[in-house]
């Protein structure tokens, strides 16, 4: 089988050459330089140019064309039964039937499996990617002969793609979640505020709405997990760039907003982010104080 690690994680993330080896570096807990210097073929920047980008961007509008709304079908009843989510679906979330074929890096793909897809959408608003989640005919999540969850695919344009779940222009608060079914879990709890999912947690530094406060809806991967470690970063970078945040997450090690929301109801949920940005209001009052 041809290829590299770099291709692997390309295909299976939907991410560019250069996003591939920083998810890489990442994983092996690597600084990114080193293995660009160490790992890098002189092509990188041809795998960068706009050419590359559209046709990615083609396969998009391609796979979007040829998927469903997702009311009345099993991408639908994954939701709703699997997942526990009853809220309004975007229009943005469909369904692919198994056995549909479509061009992506000059290769023709057929699923096969049906799949609950979620589309992205950059800053202006243009489909920029697709995350594929597989099922089983029932509307299950499909799993391997091992047990495992089977992975979920990303095509297009990772950075700075995000699915928009719910919109409120009239507010100045977004919240960000990396999965779509926990940003769904955060609808769940009555948020009236703009919803997003970043389909991928680096992404989530990326995000270029207009509002000036976000809360980052995060699993509980444990203080000293990778995924606790991005987080923190993304932090630091929203806040350098203006925003304020808060970050919730689920008490409970290994548990995210889905789990909340399966095990003890969106009140539950709701409690987190009045708790939260209750702390964070009296923090910041706090910190007025000393100030003067």
């Amino acid at each position: 089988m041809g290829g590299n690690i770099f291709q692997l994680v390309q295909q299976q993330k939907g991410l560019s050459f250069r996003e591939a080896v920083d998810y890489c570096a990442w994983f092996l807990g690597a600084r990114a330089q080193e293995v660009m210097k160490k790992t890098i073929p002189i092509q990188l920047h041809a795998q960068e140019n706009e050419q590359d980008k559209a046709k990615r961007l083609s396969s998009v509008t391609e796979i979007y064309q040829k998927s469903q709304p997702i009311l009345g079908t099993i991408a639908e009843t994954y939701l709703r039964q699997e997942r526990g989510i009853q809220c309004e679906l975007s229009q943005d979330l469909r369904y692919l039937p198994k056995d549909t074929t479509f061009i992506y890096n000059a290769e023709h793909k057929t699923t096969i499996y049906d799949c609950f897809i979620a589309f992205g959408r950059n800053a202006s608003g243009e489909l920029s990617s697709v995350q594929l989640t597989k099922l089983n005919s029932n509307g299950t999540r499909a799993f391997n002969k091992d047990g495992e969850k089977l992975n979920k695919i990303q095509y297009g344009l990772a950075k700075g793609s995000f699915v928009t779940l719910q919109t409120n222009p009239e507010s100045n608060q977004v919240f960000i979640a990396e999965g779509v079914e926990t940003a769904l879990s955060i609808k769940e709890a009555e948020v009236k505020d703009t919803i997003v999912a970043s389909m991928g947690i680096h992404n989530m530094k990326n995000y270029q709405g207009s509002e000036s406060k976000i809360i980052i809806c995060a699993d509980n991967d444990g203080k000293l997990s990778r995924t606790n470690e991005v987080i923190h970063h993304t932090q630091e970078y929203l806040e350098s760039q203006g925003k304020s945040l808060i970050i919730i997450k689920p008490s409970r090690e290994g548990r995210d907003f889905n789990d909340i929301l399966k095990e003890s109801g969106a009140k539950n949920i709701q409690k987190y982010i009045s708790d939260a940005v209750f702390q964070n209001n009296k923090s910041s009052k706090n910190q007025n104080l000393y100030n003067r």
